[in-house]
């Protein structure tokens, strides 16, 4: 039912949906599972990019995936935790819980995506890079989805310039990616 949900909400406007928006949002177990599966998924996935690119960051291959499935989780426990702060700080409550929603809605589709591909890389691994891009064009799509329907909706309610917008996405999302990017082609990492 909640992944049915999640469905319906994605599929029309989620604000309209208030109803579906507070079962979603009520229904914290359901919401805990999916988050966890989120970080499963997507740990999975950067271990097997990891792998593909033959990069070692410990050589138990199990305990490298649970790096991997924790270190997702802690970035999106540490950025949910700081959202909900600032949003109590700046007494932006409602804006801060409506963009929370977004970011989780969109982590949880990317893991229902994401599975079948994991699914295949790990069992099949036939054309490895043909799928990995795959995978990265759906995150792109889904992270470019977040962010428009992000500006669309909490930029009206907090009356926001969309240039401060774009200022808080380049400094929060796009900068970690691209330093992180540097550093790997630094170490001599082939990056796709």
């Amino acid at each position: 039912k909640y992944v049915k949900d999640i469905r319906q909400v994605t599929l029309q406007n989620t604000f309209r949906l208030s109803g579906i928006k507070a079962q979603l949002s009520a229904n914290i177990t359901a919401s805990f599972l999916m988050n966890f599966y989120f970080a499963l998924i997507l740990g999975c996935f950067i271990n097997i990019i990891l792998q593909y690119q033959n990069i070692v960051i410990l050589k138990n291959v199990y305990l490298q995936l649970l790096l991997c499935c924790t270190g997702v989780g802690i970035i999106y426990t540490v950025k949910y935790l700081s959202i909900l702060l600032f949003g109590v700080l700046f007494q932006q409550k409602k804006a801060s819980n409506d963009y929370l929603f977004i970011i989780f809605l969109c982590n949880k589709i990317i893991a229902i995506l994401l599975l079948p591909v994991v699914c295949y890389l790990l069992i099949v691994a036939y054309y490895p890079k043909t799928f990995i891009v795959i995978a990265l064009f759906i995150i792109c799509v889904l992270f470019l989805f977040r962010y428009l329907f992000s500006l669309l909706t909490i930029a009206k309610q907090l009356q926001m310039q969309k240039l401060h917008f774009f200022l808080y996405l380049c400094s929060t999302e796009l900068i970690p990616l691209l330093l992180a990017y540097k550093l790997l082609l630094m170490n001599g990492v082939k990056v796709i």
